[in-house]
């Protein structure tokens, strides 16, 4: 071998060296630089999440499917802790506020004590359409400006299946049938018929018979009767001024008894 061939081969054999060794010299560092890589990785993804965590921040999401009524801000505005943002009405149930004076919170009361609620009719003063209704809580006062008691009705808007919400709107106003106890064989008579006391004429053979009845409510211009008459009797609904038990009468155009089952 000559010796520029000799020289040449030594110089290829030391390039070979110092490639190897740059190779060995990267293999060496290459772990330290993956470590680095994978915290950069792991701080990236940390920035993720706490980026996707203001994301959900700002919505607002509600509990339960409804209806908006108002909107009190806009996409993008800043808003602070116990600021109103809105109004919303859950969807299939309505409340309405009816007073009840004390007089008649003795037919719902009972009923409202066994624990289900007394049913209710809801219709809109303009429409014969009515909604099922029951009544959930009461006030603990009075309504000291009209004395009566406050009680709450939940409307179920969708209990007819029909899902007719637009008729029924929040602030229309309502006419509320509540259903309290319930008796068999009551009569209801005019009011002014009951004499003094709880006491009423009946025509018997021609002649005044005063019988004392249970009554158990009056109401407006009627009076509900459970005990005392019986279905056939024949009530004196005509004014009779001075009249007396025992005093005859005679029917004029016929009978003029009412028998109200």
């Amino acid at each position: 071998v000559s010796k520029t061939s000799l020289d040449q081969a030594e110089q290829r054999d030391i390039q070979a060296r110092i490639t190897l060794k740059k190779l060995e010299n990267s293999l060496a560092v290459t772990d330290s630089i993956m470590a680095q890589k994978e915290a950069i990785l792991a701080g990236a993804e940390l920035d993720q999440d706490q980026a996707e965590l203001a994301l959900e921040k700002t919505e607002i999401r509600c509990g339960f499917d409804g209806f908006v009524m108002e909107k009190r801000v806009e996409p993008g505005e800043f808003v602070s802790v116990g600021q109103p943002l809105g109004t919303l009405y859950a969807k299939g149930l309505l409340d309405v506020e009816v007073s009840i004076p004390m007089e008649s919170m003795e037919w719902i009361t009972p009923v409202l004590e066994d624990g289900k609620g007394p049913r209710a009719l809801v219709r809109l003063n303009s429409r014969r359409d009515a909604w099922p209704a029951r009544l959930v809580r009461s006030k603990a006062a009075m309504d000291e400006r009209t004395r009566t008691l406050p009680v709450v009705l939940e409307i179920d808007t969708f209990g007819r299946g029909d899902g007719n919400f637009s008729a029924l709107r929040p602030g229309s106003f309502v006419q509320c049938t509540i259903k309290g106890k319930s008796f068999d064989s009551v009569f209801v008579f005019p009011r002014h018929i009951l004499r003094s006391g709880s006491s009423l004429f009946v025509l018997d053979n021609g002649q005044l018979v005063k019988k004392e009845v249970e009554v158990l409510r009056k109401f407006q211009e009627h009076i509900y009767v459970r005990r005392g008459v019986n279905s056939g009797d024949k009530i004196i609904v005509t004014p009779l001024p001075g009249a007396v038990e025992g005093m005859r009468v005679q029917e004029a155009g016929g009978s003029r008894g009412m028998n109200h089952p």
